[in-house]
């Protein structure tokens, strides 16, 4: 009998220590598990502040490209104005005179561009009002004069 009584104690302090070897390992597991779930959140933490940098970053981005489309948009109407005033003035009712002192307001890469828009008898016109030394100032700014 005290073989069996001695056999039940150690098969009671295995099974005990098989317990307590299992309460350690799930202790660990649900510490590894809460460890895991800390990092796992503070990398989605990362994440998102890593995503909301980059949103704001690309953000920027738009309304600085907005802005510069903005800015070309205005200088291009700008441009159209300016050169649709220099039309004007070569076009208009205004004698020799007139016209070269208005035009020499206006710098010579807007006149170039208005010349794109003149028909070849009011560009000869206005070349002869301008004079050659103006008229080759003018000429600085157009990539084939050939055409004109």
């Amino acid at each position: 009998m005290e073989d069996k009584n001695e056999l039940l104690e150690s098969v009671k302090n295995e099974i005990e220590e098989e317990v307590i070897a299992n309460e350690t390992a799930e202790k660990e597991t649900t510490a590894l598990r809460s460890s895991e779930t800390n990092d796992d959140q503070e990398d989605a933490k990362k994440l998102k502040e890593s995503t909301e940098t980059a949103e704001i970053e690309e953000s920027e981005e738009a309304a600085k490209t907005a802005e510069n489309d903005e800015t070309e948009n205005a200088d291009a109407s700008e441009e159209r104005e300016t050169v649709d005033e220099i039309l004007e003035i070569i076009l208009g009712d205004g004698d020799e005179e007139f016209i070269r002192t208005e035009l020499d307001n206006y710098h010579e890469n807007d006149i170039a561009e208005a010349l794109t828009r003149l028909s070849k008898a009011d560009r000869i016109r206005l070349y002869k009002i301008l004079g050659d030394e103006k008229v080759s100032e003018i000429f600085a700014y157009i990539d084939d004069v050939s055409d004109y």
